[in-house]
């Protein structure tokens, strides 16, 4: 075998030496000025779309120690009900078990101020249905059905109110650096959903605003795992805020149902009904851990997921390309 790839090595140096070198278009392939095949020299380069979903919560240490130094400059908010508890505690959970990913919460009043020395993790918004003005830590109902309501069904007075508030922020030295919505219990349009993210999106690249909107999937536990019509349903509805990121690469995900249906150990657990399989959340993400249990309606072990996939997709808003 050596002998082989000596007599290859020789015979390609001289035809290098001798001819000119060109790259096809795909950038795949050097070729010689004659056409003749020499060698595949690099690869076709990823996508490079911020997709956070199972693949990647345990590439939460592969981040460099600059990006972890980036991301304790942010200020991030993801609103939202019950649900949205899951992302705060998960990033104080992953603080316990190491202090480089050290994290802030603060669940009421003025958020704080500007620091490199940790995460700013919140679900505060500078205005909200209810009140045009004013740190608010919870949607307001539009109708009588429940704070949730708001959270997905896209209401013009709230986005005008929530859109404006990032870019109050921004002017007050609060500049978000990422929001989302943390999706929760409801079964409502995600149409509807997929308008309001937009919108925010659409506001913040039309009046200068540098806050990263992500979109996020939502909840794959309690009765949206069962065999049940309802909770397939529910899982049509993530797939299709799914297929909405993946149709422009400069959409960000959150995919918190993916993240929530795989265990540690990389298995799926999935429901059928009629004849459809599904994804639900794997059992060992209702379990405790580091003392917590139940928050957010999941466990410790899920929290955790979801700490270590934020982790990671903030660095990667911040800059890094994720090798």
């Amino acid at each position: 075998m050596k002998k082989v790839l000596i007599i290859l090595f020789i015979l390609l140096s001289g035809s290098l030496y001798a001819q000119k070198i060109s790259v096809s278009k795909n950038g795949n392939w050097a070729i010689s000025k004659s056409g003749n095949l020499l060698v595949n020299y690099v690869a076709t380069p990823a996508s490079t779309q911020i997709i956070a979903n199972h693949t990647i919560v345990d590439r939460y240490d592969d981040i460099p120690a600059n990006w972890i130094d980036s991301v304790k400059k942010m200020f991030v908010t993801i609103p939202g009900e019950s649900h949205s508890e899951g992302y705060r505690t998960g990033a104080l959970l992953l603080e316990q078990s190491n202090a480089t990913y050290a994290v802030s919460v603060v669940e009421s009043g003025t958020p704080e101020a500007y620091t490199d020395a940790n995460l700013r993790l919140s679900r505060a918004t500078w205005g909200n249905y209810a009140n045009e003005t004013g740190w608010q830590y919870a949607f307001q109902s539009i109708d009588a059905g429940g704070g949730e309501a708001t959270s997905y069904i896209y209401n013009a007075t709230e986005a005008a109110r929530i859109a404006a508030g990032l870019a109050y922020a921004h002017a007050n030295d609060l500049t978000i650096a990422a929001f989302g919505i943390g999706y929760c219990y409801w079964d409502g349009w995600y149409v509807s959903y997929i308008t309001c993210i937009q919108a925010y999106i659409d506001y913040c690249t039309a009046n200068d605003v540098p806050t990263k909107v992500f979109f996020t999937t939502g909840p794959v536990d309690n009765y949206m795992s069962e065999a049940t019509e309802g909770a397939y349903n529910s899982s049509l509805r993530w797939t299709y805020i799914r297929d909405y990121v993946d149709a422009d690469e400069t959409r960000i995900l959150f995919d918190y149902a993916d993240i929530l249906s795989y265990n540690d150990a990389g298995v799926l657990q999935t429901q059928i009904w009629d004849g459809h399989t599904f994804n639900v959340i794997h059992p060992d993400n209702t379990e405790g851990s580091v003392g917590v249990w139940g928050a957010g309606h999941i466990g410790g072990n899920g929290c955790m997921r979801l700490g270590k996939a934020l982790w990671w997709m903030l660095a990667r808003m911040a800059g890094w390309d994720g090798n």
